[in-house]
């Protein structure tokens, strides 16, 4: 069992760790190597499926980033693409852990819990289960051994532990690495 501290950390602070970006070190995005294209390429099918299979026709990405790799979906959908830091002049500037999105019927979270104090990640859930029917969102198999340390700008989430509230995934695909998935819940 992990141990879980609650860290209080400063908007500023958020908004700069943000700012800063994740490079790869390839210069591909600043949004890191789970954001370029090589890394992608089974969520560029899958999503298109998950969309029809649960009959999506609002879609919102919580944490878009510069598009990179989600602008090369061919899928129907009325996508819009929010974040903190946004990186491409379609993406809206958001909180998700203080506003509400528009009402939708998916949610992507993808990466963007394991940069946020567990204040802000129960914040945002809750708001996500205001406007959207399922939340589609970065799942590790396993926290990170005897705490989450949720003051270091990156950290393993489970999102199926109980302090979350969301249970057990409804569907999932396995994502960057063997140590997290795309999971969703029914919200």
């Amino acid at each position: 069992n992990s141990v879980i501290f609650l860290i209080m950390i400063s908007d500023e602070e958020i908004f700069n760790r943000m700012k800063t970006g994740w490079n790869s070190g390839r210069n591909i995005s600043p949004c890191g190597s789970g954001s370029e294209l090589e890394k992608t390429k089974k969520l560029l099918e899958w999503l298109p499926k998950i969309t029809d299979k649960y009959n999506i026709k609002i879609f919102n990405d919580a944490g878009a980033g510069d598009l990179n790799w989600i602008k090369h979906i061919n899928w129907n959908v009325d996508y819009k693409g929010y974040d903190l830091y946004p990186r491409h002049p379609d993406v809206q500037q958001f909180d998700i852990s203080k506003e509400l999105m528009r009402p939708c019927d998916m949610i992507l979270c993808r990466m963007v819990f394991v940069h946020l104090p567990l204040d802000r990640i129960l914040k945002a859930l809750d708001l996500f289960k205001q406007s959207g029917k399922y939340l589609i969102s970065t799942n590790y198999h396993s926290a990170q051994k005897n705490k989450l340390d949720f003051n270091s700008p990156f950290h393993h989430i489970r999102l199926t532990d109980d302090i979350f509230g969301l249970g057990e995934p409804i569907d999932g695909i396995e994502d960057t690495n063997n140590m997290n998935d795309l999971s969703i819940w029914r919200l």
